[in-house]
């Protein structure tokens, strides 16, 4: 592979977290890990994002291990855009959550009335996220990290019981 890369013109971006993208059993069991999955560029790239990083990520879903592409660096400490979070849907007090907050702002001109609503909704199901589900992302990161913390473990039956139990967990959350 190294040497198609130089061949042409790519540069491995080299990678943080576990060395390995990959993981599965052999037909007697035997776990085996590879790193199949690698982020590529060329030198005219890197210029343009010197600040970039490439992170393996944990997962709980497949075999793969997820590569995150940060072109603002690691230090970088932008604002997560808002997002509606699916579990907020399975909690009945969320209706009532929104219904509040939307109903909070009224205005004369309806767009800047949809834009207050709508601000104000999401200020509302910020705050009651923290409130109600903040122990569960606190332990859902922890999992996470242990995970990542297993896949750099040397391969053994403790480790790989250790990681199938993680998964489990976070399938759970």
């Amino acid at each position: 592979m190294q040497e198609f890369d130089l061949r042409v013109g790519f540069v491995g971006s080299g990678a943080q977290g576990p060395t390995h993208t990959w993981s599965g059993h052999r037909h007697r069991g035997a776990l085996i890990r590879a790193r199949l999955d690698r982020a590529l560029s060329d030198v005219t790239w890197k210029a343009a994002f010197d600040r970039a990083t490439v992170c393996v990520l944990p997962s709980s879903i497949s075999d793969h291990l997820p590569l995150f592409l940060d072109t603002n660096g690691e230090n970088s400490h932008l604002k997560c855009p808002f997002k509606f979070e699916q579990m907020w849907a399975w909690d009945a007090r969320s209706n009532g959550v929104v219904r509040d907050a939307w109903f909070s702002c009224d205005h004369q001109v309806s767009s800047v009335q949809l834009v207050k609503r709508t601000s104000a909704t999401r200020r509302a199901l910020q705050k009651w996220n923290m409130k109600v589900f903040c122990c569960i992302h606190t332990s859902m990161k922890k999992v996470e990290l242990a995970l990542l913390d297993a896949h750099k473990q040397p391969i053994s039956d403790e480790n790989t019981l250790v990681e199938e139990d993680l998964n489990e967990q976070l399938l759970r959350q």
